[in-house]
Parts: structure tokens; C-alpha cells; sequence
């Protein structure tokens, strides 16, 4: 009942709004010829006058417009709407003529008798066309800049829709892959477990409270990244030294898309870490600099070169897809095999 009701308030809000449209233009349009009649022919007869011209061309104009063009125009029966347009046109300017020679001549300044009297049926047939062109340019002018308002509020309310659809992808997946890790330690009853579950419910606090009302400031992901790493170095405490983290910059009050960097990072360390016995390394540099940054992340390559070749996964695509659709021709994104690692350079100019 609530949704009817606003529903109704606002129709009744753009009716009103259209309604005031229309009256600003007739009054606009109407001025024209009642400033000409009062100039040449003084005050006495020109609002009769005008209440003639209003009287004919109004009912004219929203004749062609709401009759004849959808009717006939835009059912390309062109023949009968070319006809009826003539005829609308001759009926307007007889009715007119006739109207003018009604006023009574008490009503009237003498040399606007005169100039009505002198007049012919047919002479106002080409004001009459002029007034059918400028309120038909004027309506399907305003109709396609309100058809393309509309195709951009659809094409950001797609944009938003695909954006909540990525997120929801790396929320899971981001958190299927932690669980695994604490399923691991707590197999092997390490005492980091209790560590770990803490360093992810701090994680999850910023994924479920911060991440869902559009970009966040910067600082928070750069932190969120720290956490994760620091999480890493936790699970590989055995390896940890062959776990490098640089940060090279002051974050400003710069914003960015909420965990758009995170799967470059955990990609690096499922191949470089988790895929490897021993031997594996990752590195991470973080540049950043008036809102211009800079992730440069390598990771060691499996022996079994398998493990990394064909599809990058859902947390790269994901990546790829939120830079297209966020920051378009704004980043550049490289995603390498080298000889004995795998390289990952992401540059990105923040709003």
C-alpha cells in the first residue's frame, strides 16, 4: 500500500512538473506575437487578440502531437499523416481568421480592425506550420534526452548489479580458500590456529562491514593486504622469511574498489607457497603516490609447470573484469610466466 502510494506522489510530481513545462512554453511562445500587436496597436484588443491565437494554435499543436503523430506518423502510414497535417494546418489558419473577425470591433484599436479585416484565411498557414515544427523538435528532442537519462540509469544499474555479483564471487572464495588454511593447521594441531582465526575474523569484519557501500579509502585495503600477508606468514611460519612485503608510499584520502587487490596476492602465494614442498618464495611491492598505484607481485613457479598454465582462476578474471567495468583505460594489468616465476603488474590511477 506504502509502494502505491509513493508510486502515485510521484507521478503526480512529474505531472505536475510536465504540466509546468508546457505552460512556460506557450507563454514563452505566445509573447511573441502579443508584444508585436502591442507595440504597433497599443493595449486595447491585444488580449483578445491573444486569447484568439492561444485559442487555435494550443489545440492545433496538441492535436498533431498526440493524434496525427502516433497514429499515422509513427505507424509510417506517411500519405494520410501528410494530408491530415495539410488539412490540420488549412483548418487552423480559417479558424483563426474567422475567430479574429468574431472579436467585436468595440473590443478592438482601430488600426487592428483594419489589419484583421485585411487579413485572408489562409494567412497564418505557415505560422501554423511553424508552431507544429517547434513543439514536435521540442517534445522528441526532450523525449530522446530522457530515453538516453534512462539507458545510462540502466546501464548503472547494470554496472552496479555486475559489480555486487563480482564481489560476491571473491567473498566466498576469498574465505573458502582461508578455511582451508586453518583446516590445515588445526590437522596438524598447530598452536598458530587460535592466531590465524583471530587475524581472519578481523579480515571478515572488513569484508562484511566495509566492502558492500562502494570504495573505501585506500589505508583500509592497503591494511586489509598487510592482514592477509601477515595471515600467510603465520600459516608458512617455517618459510616466512621467503615472504617479502614492501610498501612504498603514504596512503592519502584516495579510494579504491574494496578487494580488488587481494587476488593478485593470494594467487602468488597458491602457486609460489602453497603449491610447492619447499623452495617456494613470493615478493610484493606496493607503490604508491597522489593516488597512482602500483602491486608488482612474484611468486616462485612449480616445478610441475601445470599447476599455473591454462586459466588464471576466478580471483584474476574477477580482477580483470572490476578494472574494466570501474576503471576503464585508468590501469594496466600484466600477467606473466617468466623463465622461473610468475609475474603480475598492476598500475592504477584512483578518482
Amino acid at each position: 500500500m506504502a509502494g502505491w502510494l509513493i508510486q502515485d506522489e510521484w507521478l503526480a510530481a512529474r505531472g505536475t512538473r510536465r504540466m509546468l513545462m508546457h505552460l512556460i512554453f506557450w507563454i514563452i511562445w505566445l509573447s511573441g506575437p502579443f508584444f508585436d500587436i502591442l507595440n504597433l496597436y497599443g493595449l486595447r484588443g491585444s488580449f483578445p487578440y491573444l486569447l484568439v491565437v492561444a485559442g487555435t494554435q494550443i489545440p492545433m499543436a496538441y492535436f498533431h502531437l498526440y493524434f496525427l503523430v502516433p497514429v499515422f506518423l509513427l505507424k509510417r502510414k506517411y500519405l494520410i499523416y501528410g494530408l491530415s497535417a495539410v488539412l490540420l494546418l488549412f483548418g487552423y489558419s480559417y479558424a483563426n481568421f474567422y475567430s479574429l473577425l468574431a472579436i467585436p470591433d468595440s473590443w478592438l484599436d482601430t488600426g487592428l480592425h483594419y489589419y484583421i479585416h485585411e487579413l485572408n484565411a489562409t494567412y497564418d498557414v505557415f505560422e501554423g506550420l511553424t508552431v507544429i515544427i517547434a513543439t514536435s523538435g521540442l517534445k522528441y528532442t526532450w523525449q530522446a534526452l530522457a530515453n538516453r537519462n534512462k539507458m545510462l540509469q540502466l546501464q548503472k544499474e547494470n554496472l552496479a548489479l555486475e559489480l555486487n555479483a563480482l564481489k560476491a564471487q571473491i567473498n566466498p572464495h576469498f574465505l573458502f580458500n582461508t578455511l582451508n588454511n586453518i583446516y590445515s593447521l588445526a590437522l596438524q594441531k598447530s598452536d598458530l590456529t587460535p592466531a590465524v582465526i583471530l587475524k581472519l575474523s578481523e579480515m571478515m569484519r572488513y569484508v562484511l562491514y566495509e566492502c558492500n557501500s562502494g570504495p573505501v579509502a585506500i589505508e583500509k585495503e592497503i591494511r586489509f593486504l598487510n592482514n592477509y600477508i601477515e595471515l600467510e606468514k603465520i600459516r608458512h611460519a617455517e618459510h616466512s622469511g621467503q615472504i617479502k612485503f614492501e610498501l612504498d608510499g603514504v596512503p592519502d584520502e584516495g579510494r579504491i574498489e574494496p578487494l580488488l587487490l587481494i587476488p593478485l596476492v593470494e594467487n602468488s602465494f597458491k602457486h609460489g607457497l602453497n603449491a610447492q614442498a619447499d623452495g617456494g618464495w613470493v615478493t610484493i611491492q606496493l607503490r604508491y603516490h597522489q593516488k597512482n598505484l602500483m602491486l608488482d607481485v612474484k611468486n616462485s613457479i612449480p616445478k610441475n609447470k601445470m599447476k599455473i598454465n591454462g586459466k588464471h582462476g576466478i580471483g584474476l578474471e574477477n580482477v580483470h573484469k572490476r578494472l574494466e567495468l570501474v576503471y576503464p583505460s585508468k590501469y594496466k594489468l600484466s600477467i606473466e610466466p617468466e623463465l622461473q616465476s610468475y609475474h603480475v603488474n598492476l598500475e592504477l590511477k584512483l578518482n
